[in-house]
């Protein structure tokens, strides 16, 4: 993602989490900050795009929707929102419980949130949809033979097929900025500031 996102200028990392500030040390973020979605310790007005992968539908986060109107404060008049989310409650599993989501969201859910902190949905849509079936199956099978391990499905360590999952994702995603896709396992929505 920060490999994109430096095209477009200087990218600020943020996370709550020391060891995620200090893994993204290799990567391109200009600056990176440990600190709260709940209190963004930047200026109003101080982004053009903020884009958020997992946060806040994740434990530590008490309110959703104060989350959103603290990124709405640091975007600039017409500044973009960029959010991924879990989506679809019958997939919850391990994974869930691993990393700590709370929330999968519906479109309701998407466009009521936007809605109260201030934003405006401009493009909302399914991503994710070509994994969907290893996914189902995935959550079917712990339902199926439930196991005592709790873990991430982002720590399975597949080997040669990551990086496959990494391009067919990649393919994906020229779809997903044009089109609203009928399913997936996230839900994407572009957010943007009133004037």
């Amino acid at each position: 993602m920060t490999s994109y996102l430096t095209r477009c200028g200087q990218v600020t990392g943020l996370d709550v989490a020391h060891e995620a500030v200090r893994f993204s040390r290799p990567r391109r973020a200009t600056r990176r900050v440990q600190a709260s979605v709940m209190e963004i310790p930047f200026a109003d007005r101080s982004f053009d795009l903020v884009v958020s992968w997992g946060v806040p539908c994740v434990r530590g986060v008490p309110d959703d929707v104060q989350a959103l109107r603290e990124i709405r404060r640091v975007l600039v008049p017409g500044g973009r929102f960029l959010l991924c989310r879990p989506a679809y409650n019958g997939l919850r599993g391990h994974h869930d419980v691993a990393v700590h989501i709370c929330h999968r969201y519906t479109k309701k859910d998407i466009v009521r949130r936007f809605r109260e902190a201030g934003l405006q949905v401009e493009h909302l849509s399914y991503a994710n949809a070509l994994l969907f079936p290893l996914a189902l199956l995935k959550r079917t099978a712990e339902k199926i033979w439930p196991s005592g391990e709790i873990r991430s499905d982002l720590t399975l360590g597949l080997g040669p097929l990551d990086g496959r999952f990494g391009r067919i994702l990649a393919a994906e995603a020229p779809f997903v900025a044009g089109r609203v896709w009928p399913f997936g396992l996230s839900r994407i929505a572009v957010g943007r500031t009133l004037r």
